[in-house]
């Protein structure tokens, strides 16, 4: 999957299935906001989770 971030308009992430899970939850509840997410995406730009 493919997300647009309205922070900058030329942005864009992916993020695998399982993580898409995490996002929802987060930003339903308003815990986290994208920049978070996009911030913790590897070097090629894809948000796999967070890693303890």
């Amino acid at each position: 999957m493919t997300v647009e971030s309205s922070i900058e308009a030329d942005f864009w992430r992916s993020v695998i299935s399982e993580g898409l899970r995490v996002i929802h939850a987060n930003l339903s509840i308003g815990n986290m906001d994208f920049g978070e997410f996009a911030e913790s995406a590897d070097a090629d730009g894809v948000f796999r989770g967070f890693h303890s």
